[in-house]
């Protein structure tokens, strides 16, 4: 379960259900980074042959099995597993790109106020590349800038998810500014974004220019029973970080515009507009004053 040594430095959690034909993609790709790691993989009620396939990478990697829950259900039983300084989260069906544990540390190093590292991506559907850069498609920083805090983008995370979860990684003791759960099982759908917005709010958050992941979608129907509720979720997101006391002006405005578009998108579908979010921020979840502003 760990690569040279016994000391891990990082934990990476992968989450699954039903992928195992693309899995072994996403094993090798972070067996081959070089560093010393624990490769956590919950398999939430998979009915395939996941377990074969990761039994096949004996004791590099660890199987944890558990009742079908949820995306969040699993990652949230990986970090509770996770022994390692960093955490990290890759999705069975994406890829880590060569270098990419090597680099997070280099930068942790040399930002040692950062809290988290997110880098940038490629995103493919089937065997098609769509974008060449994640960052660049969402209107942020572009290949080969400087690293900068998130504190000037709140304009962009307010609107959409600006990472995928397998560009992210954050430092183990973080993780308490989150609040329990971590990620929120209690949404039908959003809940990577739910997890970003609350990491930007209470934690130091550098965005680095490099391509580090590539994200894979196949169109294998496991995103489908989750649509239909997306809408509804995105606005519950937004309700939820709008009711955070401590953002400054130019993010509680961004907030709110991204609120009325998504509300006028729900009167279009019919769907009622709930005055207060239907799930609640985690009680431990406080903090005078929002971390996301350069440190």
């Amino acid at each position: 379960m760990t690569s040279r040594g016994s000391e891990i430095e990082f934990s990476v959690v992968i989450p699954t259900f039903d992928r195992a034909r693309v899995l072994p993609d996403a094993l090798e790709s972070v067996l081959s980074q070089g560093e010393r790691c624990e490769v956590l993989v919950v398999d939430d009620g998979s009915t395939d042959d996941t377990e074969r396939v990761v039994r096949g990478f004996a004791n590099r990697v660890r199987y944890v099995f558990h009742e079908h829950e949820g995306v969040a259900a699993a990652r949230n039983r990986g970090i509770g597993l996770a022994s390692g300084r960093y955490i990290s989260f890759l999705d069975s069906d994406d890829v880590w790109l060569p270098g990419k544990m090597a680099l997070e540390k280099e930068y942790f190093a040399r930002y040692p106020e950062a809290e988290v590292v997110i880098s940038d991506s490629e995103e493919w559907h089937e065997d098609k590349l769509n974008s060449e850069s994640w960052f660049a498609s969402r209107g942020m920083i572009e290949r080969g800038t400087l690293p900068e805090w998130m504190g000037s983008w709140c304009v962009s995370w307010a609107r959409t998810s600006i990472c995928a979860t397998g560009a992210l990684t954050i430092r183990r003791e973080a993780l308490a500014n989150l609040g329990n759960p971590v990620f929120e099982t209690r949404l039908a759908s959003c809940e990577d974004w739910d997890f970003e917005i609350r990491l930007y709010y209470s934690c130091n958050v550098l965005l680095v220019p490099d391509i580090l992941t590539r994200v894979r979608r196949f169109d294998d129907g496991s995103r489908e029973a989750r649509a239909g509720a997306h809408s509804r979720m995105r606005y519950e997101v937004l309700q939820r970080a709008e009711s955070l006391p401590a953002w400054p002006s130019e993010a509680r405005e961004g907030l709110r515009s991204r609120m009325k578009e998504v509300a006028d998108d729900l009167r279009i579908e019919g769907t009622d507009i709930p005055a207060e979010p239907l799930v609640a921020l985690p009680d431990e979840f406080v903090r005078a004053e929002p971390s996301y502003r350069d440190p």
